[in-house]
């Protein structure tokens, strides 16, 4: 490659003639992927994905591949479990915890810091608890069994409705429905 092969960027810097091409690609990956609608947009989609492959035509295929078993293994030692399994245990353990650390940092350093902001988000978290609760109670009686809403698909719900919403409503409701889906 010569000299003349290579052209400055904005930034200062010499780039060849293909890493050219390839800021432009991925620069506006990059913008999309750190705007906050971005995860909304991903959330809606895969909810409307999966209820087409659930309720449609491939709902067998569908079924069959939730079903599949996958596992990891050293040496003797193995763990194996259906992908069913492994989205509703490890990945959304992973995901709470992310979001638990999310809330911890809202209540250190952020908006949730002061008690007088934080006050409305921790009752609508209590209120997220009680209502569900109390809302099953007559229908447990009846059958005996324990308590059990998801609140994986509360908090997904609350999430896209924020990162649809992106920067044109108030971070303090962000911090609210994040605490409302949070309560459990």
């Amino acid at each position: 490659m010569s000299k003349s092969d290579l052209h400055a960027s904005d930034d200062g810097l010499t780039l060849a003639p293909w890493e050219k091409s390839f800021r432009r690609i991925v620069t506006p990956f990059e913008q999309f992927l750190h705007r906050q609608t971005t995860s909304g947009l991903l959330l809606m989609g895969m909810a409307v994905l999966a209820l087409v492959l659930a309720n449609g035509p491939f709902a067998e295929a569908y079924d069959k591949i939730l079903k599949t078993y996958v596992g990891i293994g050293f040496g003797d030692w193995t763990l194996k479990m259906s992908l069913h399994h492994w989205i509703n245990d490890a990945l959304m353990a992973f995901f709470f915890f992310v979001v638990g650390l999310e809330l911890k940092r809202e209540f250190l350093v952020g908006e949730l810091a002061n008690p007088r902001n934080a006050a409305l988000p921790i009752a609508a978290a209590i209120g997220g608890m009680v209502v569900p609760a109390l809302s099953t109670l007559p229908h447990q009686a009846a059958m005996r069994s324990g308590l059990g809403h998801s609140d994986g698909d509360r908090y997904c719900l609350c999430d896209w409705c924020h990162g649809v919403a992106g920067h044109t409503c108030p971070k303090g409701i962000g911090d609210l429905l994040g605490c409302v889906s949070h309560s459990r």
